[in-house]
């Protein structure tokens, strides 16, 4: 199935009451096909899903900085959610939403086959991390550090980090999360000489 084909499926999807009474229009993943840095965030805002676009206004273009400053190019990323709707006044994604929704994610990442996936805040890392989503652990925790995960049938390593928003509204973050980014850019580089280790 390609993307395509994916993100007419979700936006036409009515398999849980988000898409049932959803606010504005779905949004699916965008980016490069063939990227090897795979985004996961938490769900789409207000007025990303007026948009139908992620990371949009602040949020977005501090993103995007983080990434030019990490040596990350932003044309080699993929960027979806955990969620494809935005839940009603913006609150936490349900279990149950993220068990509906995470098959989207699956379709796209199978179909991207990157090499890294962002888990960006601690819904997206504990899909792959804490799936029951228990909240034992915690961001704070496991922030910074790679591990490896399972997709389609191969190993893919998965970075947690915090929502780049994070830094915007809690300033004690801006350091940690560029210490992220910067340790996420010497990952790469260290892949694409063939060093997977770290």
């Amino acid at each position: 199935m390609t993307l395509k084909t994916i993100h007419k499926e979700i936006s036409a999807c009515r398999q849980c009451p988000l898409g049932e009474n959803r606010m504005g229009i779905a949004v699916p993943g965008e980016g490069s096909p063939n990227a090897s840095l795979f985004f996961i965030g938490e769900k789409p805002t207000k007025g990303e899903a007026k948009q139908g676009r992620h990371y949009i206004g602040k949020s977005g273009a501090h993103l995007r900085y983080l990434m030019k400053e990490a040596g990350i190019d932003y044309q080699d990323t993929f960027i979806t959610s955990t969620l494809c709707c935005c839940p009603p006044e913006n609150r936490d994604p349900t279990v149950e939403e993220l068990e509906q929704c995470w098959g989207w994610t699956e379709e796209q990442l199978d179909e991207t086959k990157p090499e890294f996936i962002v888990a960006v805040g601690r819904f997206a890392a504990r899909q792959f991390i804490d799936p029951l989503q228990t909240g034992k652990q915690r961001m704070g925790d496991i922030h910074g550090i790679p591990t490896w995960a399972e997709v389609d049938g191969r190993p893919v390593k998965v970075f947690p980090s915090y929502h780049p928003a994070a830094g915007l509204f809690n300033t004690s973050l801006e350091p940690v999360i560029r210490e992220d980014f910067e340790t996420l850019g010497t990952l790469l580089r260290r892949a694409n000489e063939g060093d997977y280790s770290g």
